[in-house]
């Protein structure tokens, strides 16, 4: 790979931009249930998601250098392009506060409280007794995740809470993203553990975590199967149901130790172009269901 592709595939998953798009896109598919599409509360969401996850990457960099070699070597050689886009980034979602009610903000400031909360427990705490609680990290990641990309955007368009529907999507979608901040403590089970960090696989064993897993996989089977047969969400899940098969799997073979032999599964790329790539599934089949919708 030539310096100036390298440097580009750098820039769009070391400096999160990628993300930003993921937690956009996310916001956009869960609008449009509601058929109430908000592009300030979709830039928002994008600007927001890489200022964050950028400077999770700056304060992180010491577990990085065990965890993900390249990426810590990248961060270190463009530091100053890390520091722009979070400049840039922050600029960019004051700039759209003045579009939202109070309400909304307040809840954005909740979620940003537990980002931050997040960022201070990992990588200012290491030896804090909350941060050592082996599910926290990947549980309080997925709650945001699922809290903002399905919550604010129900909230901008006023509507009233669906017991019918919205606990649902809320319960798939923290599953995902559950299951991907626990599969990404496999990959940073080394870093974590040499600098004390709290980590699932540091304090229970891969089988513990691999039924763990396999529990959660099962009730969202059984939750999506009965959506497909009744009819509820059609196309709107199908992104969801893929995504849970997929984790599993990589679950399965990470797990059954065969992960360094496996030259996919070992790649810098493989965890941020496949593991959040997947991700992107709920959107483009949101994106298909509103063609057929109409």
């Amino acid at each position: 790979m030539n310096k100036l592709l390298k440097n580009l595939f750098g820039y769009f998953f070391y400096g999160n931009i990628y993300i930003g798009l993921l937690a956009a896109g996310l916001v956009w598919s869960n609008s449009i249930l509601f058929n109430s599409v908000n592009y300030h509360l979709i830039f928002l969401t994008f600007f927001s998601s890489i200022v964050v996850y950028n400077l999770d990457r700056l304060f992180a960099l010491s577990a990085d250098y065990e965890n993900s070699p390249d990426r810590s070597r990248f961060i270190s050689q463009h530091k100053d392009f890390f520091v722009a886009i979070i400049l840039f980034c922050g600029l960019g979602a004051a700039c759209l506060i003045p579009y939202f009610t109070a309400l909304l903000l307040r809840v954005v400031l909740f979620s940003a409280f537990l980002t931050i909360f997040y960022l201070y427990l990992y990588n200012f705490k290491s030896n804090n007794s909350i941060n050592n609680i082996s599910c926290l990290k990947p549980a309080l990641l997925g709650f945001v995740w699922a809290f903002v990309t399905l919550y604010l955007p129900l909230m901008q368009a006023n509507i009233a809470f669906d017991f019918s529907m919205t606990p649902y999507l809320f319960g798939a979608r923290f599953s995902e993203y559950y299951i991907n901040g626990i599969l990404f403590d496999f990959r940073d089970i080394g870093g974590d553990r040499s600098i004390g960090k709290g980590n699932i696989f540091i304090f229970w064993n891969q089988r513990m975590v691999f039924l763990f897993i396999s529990l959660i996989f099962l009730l969202n089977f059984v939750v999506i199967i009965f959506g497909l047969i009744t009819g509820f969400f059609h196309l709107f899940i199908m992104g969801d149901f893929i995504v849970i098969i997929f984790y599993f799997f990589i679950a399965f073979i990470s797990l059954s130790g065969s992960r360094k032999k496996n030259k996919i599964l070992s790649s810098p790329w493989f965890y941020p172009a496949a593991m959040d790539g997947i991700l992107f599934l709920p959107v483009i089949f949101s994106g298909v269901a509103v063609i057929f919708r109409h």
